[in-house]
């Protein structure tokens, strides 16, 4: 339907599904006929291409979203005097132990690069402001110190029992049941490819005419 602030009108979304489902009907009709297979089969593939194909596209209809709460921040902290918490789900006294303590210590991730890296590419953020941003502690020792107590106390666990949990093995994602290997196996199969790139010549397209 568009981004978050450039949505189709009702009717006009309305019409582009029906069109959308003879193209689909089309679509699954090739998929039929060049692979020899039946048309709930056929369907199968669509739908699995379908899958793989949104989570490139997911994001956008959270395009400018971003600027949306930056102007609902400068409006609070000028009007009511609020202070802003620091970066994305530090609201929350756990997500922002999570983020700031437990990922990097665990994993060596810092969780402000998927975040920033989304401004960036939704042109929110120019690339050097994000660089200087996650170059920059947004907390002290000190509060991580505290936020780490905290929440330790709330889960009932030692500082030695954290120690030990953040210095276990690391265990493969691959090593857990998934469909990624299935996926795998469907982007090797040419149609899909070509029907997903269909799709994002026509949605790329319908954000141009927008």
């Amino acid at each position: 339907m568009g981004t978050l602030f450039n949505q189709l009108p009702r009717m006009q979304h309305s019409n582009s599904v029906e069109l959308n489902a003879l193209e689909i009907g089309e679509s699954v009709k090739l998929i039929q006929e060049d692979l020899g297979i039946t048309f709930n089969q056929a369907l199968e593939l669509y739908k699995l291409s379908y899958r793989v194909h949104n989570d490139d596209i997911k994001d956008e209809q959270l395009a400018g979203f971003g600027k949306l709460i930056q102007e609902l921040i400068e409006v609070l902290e000028k009007e009511f005097d609020w202070k802003y918490y620091g970066c994305k789900h530090y609201e929350s006294r756990f997500t922002k132990f999570y983020q700031e303590t437990y990922l990097p210590q665990r994993f060596g991730w810092e969780k402000r690069r998927d975040h920033l890296s989304s401004l960036v590419v939704g042109g929110e953020m120019t690339r050097e402001e994000a660089i200087a941003e996650i170059s920059s502690e947004p907390t002290t020792e000190h509060t991580k110190e505290e936020e780490k107590s905290y929440v330790l106390k709330k889960l009932d666990i030692s500082q030695e029992e954290f120690e030990a949990i953040v210095s276990m093995p690391f265990t493969d994602g691959s090593e857990f049941k998934s469909i990624k290997g299935y996926k795998e196996k469907l982007r090797k199969i040419k149609i899909i490819d070509d029907i997903a790139r269909s799709r994002r010549e026509k949605i790329e397209k319908r954000y141009e005419n927008n």
